[in-house]
């Protein structure tokens, strides 16, 4: 925060050459970013943009500001809230000469029960904005959750929001990758086959059934409870719906194909090419159970 014109100037342009390095091109204008402020309060709308591959990630500063500057006993400065349209600045910026003032304002405030009262600068922030990723495949041309804002962590400065981009560029591979997997998932689904995956932890099995649905529902998710192997073992069932009769679930739904992608991204460092095709399933489970490998992920016709 508090850069001057060229401190914002040399920032955005190693940004640009990191961006470059990685594949990415970065759609940011220092004329955007004001001299001195960088704090998110003073802005509003989209500060800029990176493209990778089929994606644009639109870095946004979003969310009303309701704020009241005092100074001297007396209301300066009053600003309501409504449209974010960057009031903010141009009504603070005569009085509140860059970020390092406004943090010492705010902290000074801080312990100020009396505005009319204090001596120099009093400021009150009922509502701020903040700092957003909005992530859009331009293949499927629908914008996508990938959580940046909780993965990046929160800041309040629009230059600092772009400075993880390799970290960004990873998260996007990485749904790329369970986007991949999703695909050959679903099309064992639209087979007329339902997916099984069992987990092994210890001595207990967790099992995971998915099934595509055609209607209201894209697909259908059941977890069933975590069983004991060696139970298992004397009462195992020969046909995979048996296992189904007798233990416990719950189930949610997928309603679109997003949602699906997204519910598949716990499973996908396992499925790789580890889906089979089973077509005797008491063998397959008893070998599994009995094996070493913690991980089995088969379709069978439902």
């Amino acid at each position: 925060m508090n850069l001057n014109r060229e401190e914002v100037t040399r920032k955005i342009q190693g940004l640009k050459k990191e961006a470059k390095n990685l594949g990415v091109k970065l759609i940011l204008s220092s004329e955007n970013i004001y001299e001195f402020y960088q704090d998110c309060i003073f802005y509003d709308g989209e500060i800029g943009s990176l493209k990778y591959k089929n994606f644009t990630i639109s870095v946004e500063v979003t969310g009303n500001v309701k704020a009241s500057l005092f100074n001297n006993h007396k209301a300066i400065v009053d600003i309501r809230g409504g449209k974010n349209d960057g009031a903010f600045y141009r009504k603070m910026n005569q009085y509140i000469e860059n970020d390092s003032m406004l943090t010492e304002i705010l902290e000074q405030s801080k312990n100020i029960k009396t505005p009319f009262k204090s001596d120099g600068f009093f400021i009150i922030i009922s509502k701020s904005n903040e700092i957003k990723y909005n992530v859009f495949d331009e293949e499927t041309q629908t914008f996508i959750d990938l959580n940046l804002s909780g993965v990046l962590g929160r800041n309040r400065d629009v230059i600092v929001a772009f400075d993880n981009i390799s970290k960004i560029v990873k998260i996007v591979d990485d749904y790329i990758t369970v986007k991949e997997q999703s695909e050959k998932i679903k099309g064992i689904l639209e087979k007329n086959k339902c997916l099984i995956v069992c987990k092994k932890f210890n001595d207990i099995v967790t099992t995971i059934k998915i099934d595509l649905v055609k209607h209201d529902t894209y697909a259908i998710f059941k977890i069933y409870e975590g069983f004991n192997n060696p139970i298992l073992l004397n009462n195992h069932p020969k046909y995979p719906a048996e296992i189904f009769n007798y233990l416990k679930y719950f189930s949610y739904d997928c309603i679109t194909e997003g949602k699906f992608i997204s519910e598949m991204s716990s499973l996908v460092p396992y499925i790789t090419d580890q889906i089979k095709e089973s077509y005797d399933f008491e063998e397959e489970f008893k070998s599994f159970i009995l094996g070493d490998n913690n991980i089995l992920i088969f379709g069978y016709n439902a």
